[in-house]
């Protein structure tokens, strides 16, 4: 395989409304010239969400893994600290007879964080550091739809090495549970000492079952075995996608209670694996061809399978070449990275409507921000991942939808005049648009919502047949 297509491929950490659709309202009055309403937002490459800074636990960068339905994420705030340590180097990492020396090193404490907003879904929040199984630094990788949270954490035991680590710690994977649903009090529990076993979670789902980087699933108690299937994403019925080695290739799996289904390729393909699935069995991973000679995958194409129940695919559909999916959420939406000529993953999102996006166009172009991953989606469309800040620093972010804009309270005024309120976002920039074939659109005013609620009248509507109105998010 292609080393740079699977490093990203296989590296990455781990239906909402489109924007720019035509919300159609209906006017049934009798007697009056044929009118309808619509809201949308803006269809060009312009600001479709908006883009917050998550901050840190008190060093300078930080870089978010996931989110939950309720707008929580988590991550891990970078060089929160630092500290020294005299550890053992030894040849080889340790073998019997190697020579040993002791080295006092430096190294950088960082904390896994959870970020709750203030409201649902909501672009204000705040921070708590989750703490650590003893050691100094600890990270998060995923929460559900409760607020658990699952990751790595440092035990308080010092490891023997080779070289000089980035933490010379002992690290174990960590439950973290809320008191109450979606809260900030919880406490943490070391996943090693839980099930007698060394866990690296990867994810966890609604029902609290946790899904091992070592091919295992944990559920109701039970440590599984997922049948030497590498396992890469989990939904809400704990149906399990990754991939297996069939006949000498690699193909993507699916695990459905105990059975493991091989989900095959693209039509023409000999490879694929499978990142991600919603509890629609929607499953999304990459598929192409493998070159013995070359040892890299050609024809390399981002796909999108429906799965039933029994692991039967009932549709393929290719979603671009060379895009890496890495996330789905349970509206069809898909995160990823396309990878260009130019050889810079490029993080994307694509939906059955609008196709594949580039994600510098769904932010403001004047905003300063520079995504360079995205790594979590949920219901409402809230992504979360990395970006460069304005001022430079390496920030966990949060993207989140602009609130769709709705025409509503149509009204023909006594002089035969047209009026209706829009119903959008308090500071936010519309233009109001009218048309009489749905094609050719004529601008009639540009506002500033003070409040989120405006009401609009048109005078030349009295001397229209066939009116249609939209507003046009700015």
């Amino acid at each position: 395989m292609n080393d740079k297509f699977d490093e990203l491929a296989k590296g990455m950490a781990q239906s909402v409304t489109r924007r720019g659709a035509l919300k159609k309202f209906g006017v049934g009055l009798a007697g009056i010239a044929a009118l309808a309403l619509w809201a949308t937002a803006s269809d060009c490459a312009g600001q479709t969400y908006t883009i917050t800074d998550l901050g840190t636990l008190g060093g300078t960068n930080s870089q978010a893994y996931g989110i939950n339905n309720f707008g929580q994420v988590v991550g891990i705030s970078l060089d929160v600290g630092s500290y020294k340590k005299t550890i053992k180097i030894c040849e080889g990492g340790g073998y019997p007879g190697a020579h040993c020396d002791s080295v006092n090193a430096t190294f950088a404490e960082q904390r896994a964080f959870l970020w709750t907003p203030t409201q649902r879904n909501g672009t204000n929040g705040s921070l708590i550091d989750l703490g650590t199984l003893g050691g100094p630094s600890s990270t998060a990788y995923s929460i559900n739809r409760s607020g658990q949270v699952v990751g790595y954490g440092d035990t308080h035991d010092l490891l023997t090495w080779g070289n000089v680590p980035a933490d010379p710690y002992d690290h174990h994977g960590f439950l973290w549970s809320p008191d109450t649903a979606n809260g900030t009090q919880g406490s943490l529990s070391d996943l090693t000492i839980l099930f007698s076993s060394f866990i690296e979670p990867v994810a966890i789902n609604a029902s609290g079952a946790i899904l091992d980087d070592e091919e295992r699933l944990w559920q109701n108690g039970t440590l599984m075995d997922l049948g030497g299937m590498y396992a890469w994403g989990i939904n809400d019925f704990s149906e399990v996608v990754g991939s297996s080695i069939i006949d000498g290739f690699e193909h993507a799996f699916i695990w459905q209670n105990g059975v493991k289904t091989d989900l095959g390729t693209l039509p023409g393909d000999d490879f694929s694996y499978a990142r991600d699935i919603n509890t629609n069995g929607q499953v999304v991973g990459v598929s192409g061809v493998y070159d013995a000679a070359s040892g890299s995958l050609l024809g390399a194409s981002g796909f999108l399978f429906i799965v039933n129940s029994s692991g039967a695919v009932t549709a393929r559909t290719a979603l671009g070449a060379s895009f890496v999916p890495a996330r789905i959420n349970n509206f069809g939406q898909v995160l990823g990275y396309s990878h260009p000529s130019n050889g810079v993953w490029q993080p994307m999102l694509w939906d059955s409507v609008h196709g594949l996006r580039d994600s510098a166009d769904l932010i403001p172009s004047n905003s300063g921000w520079v995504l360079r991953e995205v790594n979590g989606i949920n219901d409402a469309g809230q992504i979360v991942g990395l970006g460069v800040s304005p001022t430079g620093q390496l920030r966990a972010c949060l993207l989140t939808p602009l609130p769709a804009p709705w025409l509503t309270s149509p009204t023909r005024l006594a002089n035969g005049q047209f009026q209706f309120t829009l119903v959008g976002d308090a500071g936010r920039s519309y233009t109001i648009q009218a048309s009489t074939d749905l094609a050719t659109w004529t601008a009639l005013t540009n506002l500033v919502s003070a409040t989120g609620t405006n009401q609009f009248t048109d005078p030349a509507a009295a001397d229209s047949i066939r009116q249609f109105y939209r507003a046009v998010t700015r």
